[in-house]
């Protein structure tokens, strides 16, 4: 809701009434922001809408709540796609009624910072049933695969596997 990209990928799907319109007209039924996708005729979207100036504001008024729990009855599966959770605290308003959190990460681009703080607010039982995905992963950076050598020692030159990265941290 703060910064929308999801209609930016189809220009015939931009000014379509969204979860902000939804969220400040009571008026408003969910089947007028539900929206068949453009890419997959199984999948239904409801994109941002128009971008609001009080987002925690709206997320808290009841309506978004009530919207995830009507959607459950018509949907297997439902995906609420929101900033990390350290940037903003719209995503804990989010994250509460998640039956499951899926945190994306970038493999040498997401700061470890983002990850500390997610496994930190799993500790302290914030966040539950979470799972991580790293993507992007470089097949050349070790893991699986033909990539046999061998040397001598170590040197602190040499540029250290993204696993090393994570153990040394």
């Amino acid at each position: 809701m703060r910064n929308p990209q999801l209609q930016r990928y189809n220009e015939s799907r931009k000014g379509l009434k969204g979860i902000t319109e939804y969220m400040y007209d009571q008026e408003i039924k969910a089947d007028e922001i539900i929206h068949r996708s453009t890419f997959n005729p199984h999948c239904d979207v409801i994109y941002s809408g128009a971008i609001a100036p009080n987002p925690t504001e709206l997320l808290s008024n009841g309506r978004y709540q009530e919207l995830v729990e009507s959607l459950k009855d018509r949907y297997d599966y439902i995906v609420l796609d929101t900033a990390p959770m350290m940037l903003v605290t719209d995503s804990f308003l989010i994250v509460d009624i998640a039956d499951v959190v899926v945190y994306v990460t970038r493999s040498e681009y997401t700061p470890k910072d983002l990850i500390d703080f997610a496994n930190k607010q799993i500790y302290e039982e914030k966040i539950r049933n979470v799972g991580f995905v790293l993507n992007d992963v470089s097949s050349t950076e070790g893991g699986y695969g033909y990539n046999y050598g061998y040397g001598y020692g170590y040197s602190s030159t040499s540029k250290r596997k993204w696993w090393q990265k994570i153990l040394k941290s």
